[in-house]
C-alpha cells in the first residue's frame, strides 16, 4: 500500500468519525429541544421523532415511527395538501405552515411547522427533516385579538354616535353613522374640515375647545351642525388627543352625539322654571329676580320703577259657581289683557292664584302710572263669555313707586299694601302706596298678634242690645255684640278687630267664643225674654262642619234652638255654595231663627227673601238714618216693611237713635226696632219694657 492510499484511508476514516460525532451531537440537541424534531422518508413516513412529542402531543415517539404524518393532520388542514402543492414544496425544498395536529387524547393543538428536503448522495430526494413548535397560546391570542377587533369594528360601524378622526384640521376617518346623524355619505365627509358644517356662531367656541384638546386636555362642547338637508342639528362633541404609540398618535379623536331632543327638553325645563304653565306669563321666581335687576337699572337711569300688583276681584265666586275650568279660562284671558294693555318693554307675570304683577320703567310722574293702571283695569273689565255665561270681571290694583331706599321686598310689600287698600275701598279701583299705609299694616299685624292672645285669655266680652216691639216697647230679644276688653286700650268696638280676625283666620274662634257665652247666659237665665241673635261671618258659614259646631254649642249648654237667632248678611249668602243654604234650612227645621242682616245693601234682596229659609229681616241702619230727611228712602223702607209682613217675617229696623226715627219706622210698617234710642249694648240684658 502506497503512502498516498494510506493517507487517503486515514482521511476517510477521520471524516466518518467526525460525521458520526456530529450526528450524535445533533441527535442529542434534538432529543432535548422543546420543539418537536422529526425526520420522514420522501413519502412522508415518519422515521424518527424527538422525545418532546410526548410532552407537547402526548405521543410515544417510538410508536409513531412508520406512520405517515398526514394521519395526524386536521381534516380541514389536510384538504390543502394536493399533489400540486406537494410538488411545489419539493421544488422549493422547504415547507412552512401552521396547522392543527391531533393529540394523543383526541384533541387538537396548533403547531408551526418548518421542514427542509434531504437529498441522498446522488442528489435525489431522500426525505424531510423539520421541527414543530407549539403555538396554541399564540393562536388563541390572535383569535382573541381578532374577535376584539371584530367587536370594535361592529360597535364603531353600528354606533349611533359619530366617531371622527381629525388630523391636520380635516377629517381623516369617520364612522358610517355620520349618515344617520347628519345625512352625509361616509366617503364624501372624509377630507372635510369640521368648520364646514359647524354653525358660524359656534365656530369660535369650537376652536377654543379644539385648542384645549390639542394641549392634551379632553373637552366637551355643544354646537350646531348643518345637516345635509340644510337644517341645524345640536350635537355634543367629546374630543381627546391620541398620545399612545399607535398609528393614530397625534390625531384628535372626537365623538359626536346628536342631542337635539336633550337640548329641546332642557330648553323646555328652563322655560317652565320661569313661566306660569296656565297663562304662559313669567312666574313668581322670575318676577322676583326681575324686580332686582329693573330696580338697579332704574337707579342708573335716575327714574323710578313702578310695580302694579293686580288682583282679580271675586275670583273665588267664579271657581265655586262655574268650576275650575271656567276659572282657568278667565285667568288666561286676564293675563292676555294685562299684557296687551302695557308697553312692549314692560314686564308682566303671574304671581299665583288670581294675582298678577306689572313692572314698568320710564314713568316720570305718578299720574302716568295711574293712567297705566287705568288702562289695565279697563282692558280687564271687558265682558268675558265662559261656558255660556257672560262674566264682567274687575281688578283691584296696588301701585308702588321705587325710591333710593327701595328693595325688591319693600316694593312688593308696598304694592301689596296698596292692593289691600284698593280692596277695602270697594274693589275695581287702583291705589297708589303712601307711607301712612304702613302704619295700618303694622296696626293689623300687632292687632292680630294681640287678638290671638285675647281669644285664648277670653278678653273678648259679649254685650247685649235690646230688640223691642214697637207697639208696646216690650223687649222681645237681644243682639249679642262682641267687645274687646283690651288691657291697655280699654273697651274696643268691633270695628277695631273684626276685619283683622277675618283676614287672620281668627273669626271662627271668635264666633265660637261669642256663641258659647250666649248659650251660657241663656242656660243661666231660662226666663230671659225672647231669643238672642248672634252674628255669623261669611268666612265662618263657608267653613265645612260649621252647622254641626253651631248646634253642638246649644246641646252642650242645654239651650233650645228656638232661643237663638242667627244673623247673616245677604252678601255672605250670595257668595256661598248651595250646601250653605241647605245648612240654613236645617237650622230653621230644628227651630233656630235666621235673620237677614243689613238688608238693602246688597244686590239681590228680593230674590233672597223668596229663596232663603229666613224668619226675619233687618233694615240697615244707613236707611234708618235717612228716613226723616229723604222721602224716597222712606218709600223704599215702607215697601220692604210691607213685603216682610206679607211674607210673615219679623221686620226689625236697626239704628233707631231718636224719637222721630222711632215714630217714622212705626208709621212705615216696621214691627220691631233696635238702636241707641231703646238701649245701648251692655254686659247685662235689658229690662222687660223700655219706657219713653
Amino acid at each position: 500500500m502506497t503512502d498516498n492510499k494510506v493517507a487517503a484511508q486515514a482521511s476517510a476514516h477521520g471524516a466518518a468519525v467526525l460525521l458520526t460525532e456530529a450526528e450524535s451531537r445533533y441527535r442529542l440537541i434534538a432529543e432535548h429541544a422543546s420543539d418537536i424534531v422529526f425526520a420522514t422518508a420522501r413519502d412522508g413516513v415518519l422515521l424518527w421523532m424527538s422525545p418532546s412529542a410526548s410532552t407537547v402531543m402526548g405521543w410515544d415517539p417510538t410508536a409513531m415511527t412508520g406512520h405517515r404524518m398526514r394521519e395526524w393532520l386536521h381534516p380541514d388542514d389536510l384538504a390543502g395538501w394536493t399533489p400540486e402543492v406537494i410538488a411545489g414544496f419539493e421544488a422549493a425544498g422547504r415547507v412552512t405552515y401552521e396547522g392543527r395536529w391531533r393529540r394523543a387524547d383526541g384533541g387538537w393543538r396548533w403547531v408551526a411547522v418548518t421542514t427542509r428536503i434531504v437529498h441522498d448522495a446522488d442528489g435525489e430526494v431522500a426525505g424531510w427533516v423539520g421541527s414543530a413548535r407549539d403555538i396554541e397560546a399564540d393562536v388563541a391570542s390572535r383569535e382573541e385579538l381578532a374577535e376584539s377587533r371584530r367587536r370594535y369594528e361592529l360597535m364603531v360601524h353600528n354606533a349611533a354616535d359619530v366617531i371622527v378622526v381629525i388630523r391636520g384640521g380635516s377629517v381623516e376617518w369617520v364612522s358610517p353613522s355620520i349618515h344617520a346623524a347628519l345625512g352625509y355619505d361616509h366617503e364624501s365627509f372624509v377630507g372635510m374640515a369640521p368648520e364646514e358644517v359647524i354653525h358660524p356662531d359656534d365656530i369660535a367656541s369650537m376652536a377654543t375647545r379644539r385648542a384645549r384638546v390639542l394641549a392634551g386636555k379632553p373637552s366637551i362642547v355643544r354646537s350646531r351642525f348643518r345637516h345635509a338637508d340644510g337644517r341645524w342639528v345640536w350635537m355634543e362633541a367629546h374630543g381627546f388627543l391620541v398620545q399612545d404609540e399607535t398609528p393614530l398618535r397625534g390625531a384628535m379623536v372626537a365623538v359626536w352625539r346628536v342631542v337635539d331632543d336633550q337640548v329641546a327638553l332642557e330648553g323646555q325645563l328652563a322655560h317652565n322654571a320661569i313661566h306660569d304653565p296656565l297663562t304662559g306669563l313669567h312666574n313668581r321666581t322670575w318676577l322676583v329676580d326681575a324686580i332686582g335687576g329693573d330696580l338697579r337699572a332704574a337707579r342708573r337711569a335716575g327714574e323710578p320703577l313702578a310695580v302694579l300688583y293686580v288682583d282679580l276681584d271675586d275670583f273665588k265666586v267664579v271657581n265655586d259657581s262655574l268650576g275650575h275650568a271656567a276659572g282657568d279660562s278667565l285667568l288666561k284671558a286676564i293675563g292676555q289683557r294685562i299684557a296687551g294693555a302695557v308697553r312692549p318693554e314692560d314686564r308682566v307675570g303671574r304671581l299665583g292664584g288670581d294675582e298678577f304683577l306689572v313692572l314698568a320703567r320710564g314713568w316720570g310722574q305718578a299720574s302716568e302710572v295711574r293712567a297705566l293702571a287705568d288702562r289695565v283695569a279697563s282692558a280687564c273689565s271687558r265682558p268675558k263669555r265662559v261656558d255660556h255665561h257672560e262674566l264682567n270681571p274687575t281688578v283691584s290694583i296696588g301701585i308702588a313707586l321705587s325710591d333710593e331706599a327701595s328693595t325688591s321686598a319693600s316694593l312688593l310689600r308696598e304694592a301689596d299694601t296698596a292692593l289691600h287698600q284698593a280692596k277695602a275701598r270697594g274693589r275695581g279701583c287702583s291705589v297708589l302706596f303712601d307711607p301712612t299705609m304702613m302704619a295700618e299694616v303694622v296696626h293689623r299685624f300687632v292687632t292680630g298678634s294681640e287678638l290671638r292672645a285675647a281669644i285664648r285669655g277670653r278678653e273678648l266680652v259679649v254685650h247685649y242690645q235690646p230688640i223691642v216691639r214697637l207697639s208696646d216697647h216690650r223687649v222681645v230679644g237681644h243682639e249679642a255684640l262682641v267687645r274687646w276688653q283690651h288691657p291697655s286700650r280699654g273697651l274696643l268696638a268691633p270695628g277695631w278687630f273684626l276685619p283683622v280676625a277675618e283676614s287672620d283666620g281668627l273669626i271662627a274662634d271668635l264666633d265660637d267664643l261669642v256663641l258659647d257665652d250666649v248659650c251660657g247666659l241663656l242656660a243661666d237665665h231660662p226666663d230671659l225674654p225672647g231669643p238672642i241673635s248672634v252674628n255669623c261671618s261669611p268666612v265662618e258659614i263657608a267653613t265645612p262642619g260649621w252647622r254641626d259646631r253651631f248646634l253642638g254649642h246649644l246641646e252642650r249648654r242645654g239651650v233650645g234652638p228656638h232661643r237663638i237667632v242667627l244673623e247673616i248678611t245677604e252678601t255672605a249668602v250670595l257668595s256661598s255654595a248651595e250646601d250653605v243654604r241647605a245648612d240654613l234650612q236645617r237650622l230653621r227645621d230644628v227651630g233656630v231663627g235666621v235673620h237677614l242682616d243689613d238688608f238693602g245693601t246688597g244686590y239681590s234682596s228680593l230674590s233672597l227673601l223668596g229663596d232663603l229659609p229666613v224668619s226675619g229681616v233687618k233694615q240697615d241702619l244707613s236707611f234708618t238714618r235717612r228716613l226723616v230727611e229723604e222721602e224716597h228712602i222712606a218709600r223704599l223702607s215702607r215697601g220692604v216693611a210691607g213685603l216682610a209682613q206679607a211674607l210673615g217675617l219679623i221686620g226689625i229696623a236697626e239704628g233707631v237713635e231718636s224719637a222721630d226715627q222711632a215714630r217714622m219706622v212705626t208709621e212705615l210698617g216696621w214691627t220691631h226696632a233696635q238702636g241707641y234710642y231703646f238701649g245701648r249694648p251692655t254686659d247685662v240684658p235689658a229690662a222687660t219694657v223700655i219706657a219713653h
